[in-house]
C-alpha cells in the first residue's frame, strides 16, 4: 500500500535483514519513509513482536533460499538498470539503431526500458537508449554478451513489427465448374434469414449481402472460353494463398504468444462493396472487385441451430467415407466422445485490464467434469467490431484468406493470436475465478443434454462468456482433424441487466501437429524466436505414399482436403434450409 500511494519501489527484507530497500525519486522516497515511520509509531510494541514472530516462522528452509536468489536477482537487476560506474571500463561496446520515428521506445519497451530485462539478465550487460543519436547503446565486459544482447534486441524489434503489422486479408474467386457453369453474372442476395440468426446471436443487425450466380443462361462459346480460363484462375489462387501463408509465418516466428491455423467454413458476406453499373457484375469485373482493398466482407461460420447441429453430427457418424473415428478405441464414428471448453471475456479492477480466461474440461470416468488446465490471455481491444461479432474468443487476425463459392458455400484459412498475460502479473482474484469455474451436467431432460458452466462472481467483471462442445473426426487418409463445435454464447444485454444465451454450430480443420510446432511460442522469453521453418513443408507435409522430394510439400492435398469439406457441409445446408 505505501509503494502504490507513493510510487516508490519497496524491496521487503530478508528473514535475516533488518532493512527495508527503497527505490525511486527524492521525493518518492521521502514520502515511503515517512508513511512507514508513521506506521511504526502508531502500532504497539506488543503487536509488532507478534507480527514479526509471524514472518519469521513462515519461511522453510527451501522457501528461505528461494528468497534470498529472488533478492538477488532483483538486485543484480536494479544495478544494471541504472548508470555504470563512472569507474567501470567496458572494453567492448555495441550499438543498436532504434527506428523511433516508428516505434518509441518508451512506448513499446517502458520507461526505463524494463522489457528489455530479461536481455539485460541473461547476457551480463548494461541497455542504456541514447535519445540524442536514437540508438540503443549495451556495454559489458565480454564481447559474446554484447553480441548475444544485439541479436536477442534484433529479435525484439522483430517481434514489435510484427505485432503493428497490416492484417493480411484476401477475397479469392473459386472459378465455378462445367456443367454448373450455365450463367455468367453475379448477383448480391439479401437474406433475412441471415439476418436473424446474426441478430440472435451477436445481438445486433448487420446489413450484409451474399454473392449467388445470376442472369441469363450463357451459350457454349463464352462457357469455353472460361473452361480455358479456369486453370490459371485456379494456379492464381493457389499461388497466392501459398505466398500469404509463407510471409505471414516467416513474421510468426517472432511472435511469443498463442498461435492458430484453422481452416473454417461457412457462407461469405460483404459489408462494404462497389456496385456494379447494371443490375449485376460480370464474373471478370466481381473478380476485379473483391480484390479492391476497400471491400470488407466476412465469413459467416454459423451452420445452424440446436436441431441442425444434431442433424450435423448424425450426417457426420453416417459418413464413412469421409470420416474415421479420432480414438483408436471406438467401435464407430457415433462413439466420438466431445472435448469440452469454456471461455470468458473478463475485466479486472487493476492495471491489466481485459483479459480472456480459456478451460479446457475432460468428462471423468465418475460422469464429472475436470477442469485440465487454463490460460489468460491479454485483449488488447474489447470494444465490438464494426462488424458486431462479440465473439469472446476473437484475437488478432495476421491472415485471413477467404475462397468464395458462387454457389453458397466458401472456406476460409486464418491464422490467429492472442496475448498470454504474464504469469506473474496474474494476481489471487484471478486465479480465484478460474479454480471456482465448474462444468456440470443437468440431471433433468434428456441424457444428450450438453453441460453448462457454473461460477462465482468475485471482485471481477464477467463481460460474456462462451461454452463450447467439439467432437472431432480424422479426416481419411491423413492427420488433419474435421472439428465440429457447438458454442453457447452469453452476453448482457444494453441494460446489463439481464443474461442472453444463443446456440451455433461451426465446422473447421486443422492438423494437431500445427498446434504442437506453435505451442512452444506461448513461452519464449523476449528476443527469443521460434525454433522452426517457415517453410509450407513444416505445416503440410508430403501426404503417405508421395516422395518427400525438397520442392514437394503437401498443401495441394491440404487444399482437396478443404474442398472435400467444403462440399460436405455445403451439401448437408442444402438439405437442412
Amino acid at each position: 500500500q505505501v509503494g502504490l500511494q507513493t510510487g516508490a519501489f519497496i524491496e521487503l527484507p530478508l528473514p535475516t535483514e533488518i532493512k527495508i530497500g527503497l527505490w525511486g525519486t527524492v521525493p518518492q522516497v521521502q514520502a515511503a519513509k515517512e508513511k512507514l515511520r508513521s506506521w511504526y509509531s502508531n502500532s504497539t510494541k506488543s503487536a509488532l513482536k507478534e507480527y514479526w514472530a509471524k514472518v519469521y516462522a513462515a519461511p522453510s528452509d527451501r522457501l528461505r533460499r528461494v528468497q534470498e536468489r529472488d533478492h538477488i536477482r532483483k538486485a543484480y537487476l536494479q544495478r544494471l538498470r541504472q548508470d555504470p560506474r563512472e569507474s567501470d571500463d567496458f572494453p567492448v561496446i555495441g550499438f543498436f539503431l532504434w527506428p523511433i520515428a516508428e516505434f518509441t521506445p518508451d512506448a513499446v519497451l517502458g520507461s526505463n526500458s524494463e522489457a528489455l530485462d530479461p536481455i539485460r539478465t541473461e547476457n551480463e550487460c548494461y541497455i542504456k537508449f541514447d535519445r540524442g543519436r536514437s540508438l540503443f547503446k549495451i556495454l559489458s565486459h565480454s564481447q559474446t554478451h554484447i553480441e548475444g544482447a544485439l541479436a536477442q534486441i534484433r529479435v525484439t524489434i522483430s517481434e514489435i513489427v510484427t505485432r503493428h503489422l497490416v492484417p493480411t486479408k484476401l477475397y479469392l474467386l473459386e472459378p465455378p465448374r462445367l456443367p454448373d457453369l450455365v450463367k455468367m453474372e453475379v448477383a448480391f442476395s439479401h437474406s433475412n434469414t441471415l439476418s436473424f440468426r446474426e441478430t440472435e446471436i451477436h445481438g445486433k443487425d448487420v446489413a450484409r449481402v451474399i454473392p449467388l450466380l445470376e442472369g441469363a443462361v450463357v451459350g457454349q462459346t463464352e462457357r469455353n472460353h472460361w473452361e480455358i480460363f479456369q486453370p490459371s484462375l485456379d494456379a492464381s489462387n493457389e499461388h497466392c494463398i501459398r505466398r500469404a501463408l509463407i510471409e505471414v509465418l516467416t513474421n510468426m516466428r517472432f511472435y511469443r504468444g498463442l498461435i492458430k491455423i484453422r481452416a473454417h467454413f461457412g457462407i461469405m458476406s460483404f459489408e462494404t462493396y462497389k456496385r456494379p453499373t447494371e443490375k449485376n457484375h460480370s464474373l471478370q469485373d466481381f473478380t476485379s472487385m473483391i480484390k479492391n482493398s476497400q471491400t470488407v466482407g466476412e465469413l459467416l461460420k454459423d451452420l445452424g441451430n440446436e436441431e441442425r447441429g444434431a442433424a450435423l453430427i448424425s450426417r457426420c457418424c453416417e459418413n464413412n467415407e469421409l470420416l474415421y473415428p479420432i480414438d483408436a478405441t471406438a467401435f464407430g464414428l457415433e462413439d466420438t466422445a466431445p472435448d469440452y471448453t469454456v471461455s470468458f471475456e473478463l475485466e479486472t479492477r487493476d492495471k491489466i485490464g481485459s483479459v480472456r480466461l480459456d478451460l479446457d474440461f475432460v468428462e471423468a470416468n465418475t460422469g464429472n467434469y475436470v477442469s485440465m488446465s487454463h490460460a489468460w490471455y491479454k485483449l488488447e481491444n474489447t470494444a465490438i467490431p464494426r462488424n458486431g461479432t462479440a465473439d469472446v474468443s476473437r484475437g488478432r487476425s495476421p491472415l485471413d484468406v477467404n475462397m468464395i463459392d458462387l454457389f453458397g458455400k466458401a472456406w476460409q484459412i486464418a491464422i490467429t493470436t492472442s496475448n498470454v498475460v504474464d504469469p506473474t502479473k496474474v494476481t489471487h482474484s484471478m486465479e480465484d475465478f478460474a479454480k471456482n469455474v465448474r462444468l456440470t451436467k443437468s440431471t433433468q431432460g434428456a441424457s444428450t443434454e450438453y453441460p453448462s458452466v457454473d461460477f462465482k462472481y468475485n471482485d471481477i467483471i464477467v463481460k460474456c462468456w462462451v461454452e463450447r462442445t467439439s467432437f472431432k473426426y480424422f479426416l481419411h487418409g491423413c492427420r488433419y482433424i474435421l472439428e465440429i463445435t457447438r458454442l453457447r454464447r452469453f452476453r448482457k444485454d444494453a441494460t446489463a441487466q439481464k443474461i442472453k444465451a444463443a446456440v451455433s454450430w461451426e465446422a473447421s480443420v486443422y492438423d494437431p501437429d500445427w498446434d504442437a510446432v506453435l505451442g512452444g511460442q506461448r513461452g519464449l522469453k523476449i528476443g527469443h524466436a521460434g525454433n522452426w521453418s517457415p517453410h509450407l513443408k513444416t505445416f503440410f507435409p508430403t501426404p503417405p505414399g508421395v516422395p518427400a522430394l525438397d520442392i514437394t510439400d503437401g498443401f495441394e492435398d491440404f487444399l482437396s482436403k478443404v474442398k472435400a469439406v467444403s462440399r460436405f457441409v455445403a451439401d448437408f445446408r442444402a438439405e437442412v434450409e
